[in-house]
């Protein structure tokens, strides 16, 4: 594992705010799968906000690192998708989302 710039203490891990976070959001899945979700696949998921939940992990200055898509359901949690931006990989970042 490679040292991440930014230290644990300084990320922050919280809800998607859609209209600032969306754009960042598809272009790490864009970067990161051979077939990524699209833009719309994505707004899905945050319209059926009972179920599906989408987290982002912000380091200083806001910017969006990486995301989680997940579900809960009864008392289980499903991880539908997760990833980091390519220069925050392999510093342990998704181990926070």
């Amino acid at each position: 594992m490679k040292e991440s710039p930014h230290p644990p203490g300084s990320w922050i891990v919280e809800r998607i705010d859609a209209a600032r976070d969306l754009d960042a959001v598809v272009d790490i899945e864009r970067l990161s799968f051979a077939n990524p979700w699209t833009r719309e696949m994505f707004e899905h998921e945050l319209a059926h906000g009972a179920v599906s939940h989408t987290i982002v992990i912000r380091t200083p200055g806001t910017r969006v690192a990486g995301y989680c898509v997940f579900w809960v359901v009864f008392d289980e949690v499903h991880v539908n998708n997760l990833a980091v931006s390519p220069g925050e990989r392999r510093t342990g970042l998704a181990g926070h989302c």
